[in-house]
Formats: C-alpha cells, sequence, structure tokens
C-alpha cells in the first residue's frame, strides 16, 4: 500500500473497528453481571416469601411441645345392646 491516504483509512477502520468489538465485550460482560444479580435477588426474595408463608403456618414450637406433653384424653366406650361402640375424643 503505497498511497498514504489508503494506509490511513485501513488503519482507522482498523482501530474502529477494534473499539467496536472492545465496547460490545464490555456491554455483554455488564449484561451478564446484571442477569446474574437479577437471577440472585429474584431467587432470594422467592425463599423469603415460601419462608414467610411456609413460617406463619406452622405452629410455634412451644405450642408443640406443650401439646406433646400433653396425656391423651381416655377411650369413652358405651354399649348399646351387641355393639360397642368406641368414641375417641
Amino acid at each position: 500500500m503505497k498511497n498514504r491516504y489508503v494506509l490511513t483509512g485501513t488503519t482507522w477502520v482498523a482501530g474502529a473497528s477494534s473499539e467496536v468489538a472492545k465496547a460490545a465485550g464490555e456491554v455483554g460482560q455488564m449484561t451478564k453481571e446484571k442477569v446474574v444479580t437479577t437471577k440472585d435477588e429474584q431467587r432470594q426474595k422467592m425463599v423469603t416469601d415460601f419462608a414467610q408463608v411456609h413460617l406463619a403456618e406452622c405452629p410455634k414450637a412451644s405450642d408443640f411441645t406443650e401439646h406433646q406433653s400433653a396425656k391423651p384424653a381416655p377411650a369413652q366406650v358405651s354399649f348399646s345392646g351387641t355393639f360397642f361402640y368406641r368414641n375417641f375424643v
């Protein structure tokens, strides 16, 4: 390439395309990071919502231990003719 204008133009185009490729790579990296951050936030929100719903529905540990320590009610048996009926309370 003996023509200096062709050489200058070729150099300019090569530099510009290099800069565009570099910028595109940076944008792609930022997009990937943003997607990962968004997924992590959504996952954390889902876990928090799940925990709030299920922890609100289940009894407290103190209620559970009080219920377990109580003795079960005795079975009541009533006689009617030849049949026995058990009424569990």
